[in-house]
């Protein structure tokens, strides 16, 4: 177990310098959790795809669902093959996945990104979005332009990212990552935790309720609190309370929107709760957050 400790230990090191060093964004999707708490923690550092461009699309709730469609679908054809692929989303992300495998196949995929696609083909999606869902196509743009990279990702960045895919696949195939019948999650507890993950992010602004959330997973409020504790090391409502502060940063951070609608966006009408909660989250008020990012 010193062994794994410091392989997961180092992988972590290894994928914040791949960050830092390129400036890039780096996903890891497909995998549910472990039952070593170095690796979980690791998984859920990475487990969300927090990129400003995308978070201010996924403030549409069917955006979101279509994201993670997208996201399932480059994920099956990942199955045909043993290198990376790249794919271009709804939104003009352009990202490249690189598969790791246990001992029966695909386990999971590193995502980095992410990129612009070309720009023909970037205009007419951030068009279609922007006309459906009453964007402002212009900040669209903008932050498509001010977050997404130009320039695709040098080779040797494609071939740090697959030794990276190496070792995760090596921890699978020693079953650190819950893969056989004693330690990975069923089916049914990875599809529960899905539509819990599914209903936290697209309803995070209204007033969730753990008697609603476990009426829609069908299961008690103690299996699920279990359940989602056990996989990501967290309670249900620290989750959607970072959730909703991520919302809330990227309004700050993007719009010019008055706290007051801002706080009411993000699931906390009480606008002197949330600046306690904003507060005790990033250590500022939200409005030294917001002079602090323009």
């Amino acid at each position: 177990m010193i062994l794994q400790d410091k392989l997961i230990a180092g992988l972590g090191q290894y994928l914040k310098l791949l960050q830092e060093t390129y400036q890039i964004d780096i996903h890891i999707g497909g995998v549910s959790g472990s039952d070593q708490e170095a690796l979980s923690a690791l998984l859920a550092l990475y487990s969300v795809h927090s990129n400003p461009y995308c978070m201010l699309l996924k403030q549409q709730p069917e955006l979101w669902k279509t994201c993670v469609a997208d996201k399932k679908y480059l994920a099956h054809k990942l199955q045909t093959t043993e290198a990376y692929i790249s794919g271009t989303c709804h939104c003009g992300v352009r990202e490249f996945l690189f598969p790791f495998t246990d001992n029966k196949g695909l386990w999971g995929y590193i995502s980095a990104g992410s990129y612009r696609c070309e720009p023909a083909k970037a205009d007419r999606r951030i068009g279609r979005i922007c006309c459906r869902y009453q964007l402002d196509p212009a900040a669209v743009r903008a932050a498509y332009l001010n977050y997404l990279k130009a320039d695709p990702p040098p080779a040797a960045l494609l071939v740090q990212l697959q030794m990276a895919a190496a070792v995760l696949s090596l921890l699978a195939r020693e079953h650190i990552i819950y893969q056989n019948q004693q330690d990975r999650q069923s089916l049914q507890q990875q599809l529960l935790l899905d539509k819990l993950r599914d209903a936290l992010h697209t309803g995070f602004s209204e007033p969730l309720r753990l008697n609603q959330l476990a009426q829609l997973c069908r299961c008690s409020r103690s299996t699920l609190q279990h359940l989602f504790s056990q996989t990501y090391h967290c309670s249900i409502s620290s989750y959607l309370r970072r959730l909703r502060i991520e919302k809330a940063c990227a309004l700050l951070r993007q719009t010019d929107q008055p706290i007051s609608q801002i706080c009411a966006a993000v699931g906390y009408p009480d606008p002197n709760y949330f600046s306690q909660v904003f507060s005790r989250t990033t250590g500022m008020t939200p409005s030294a957050f917001r002079q602090q990012q323009r």
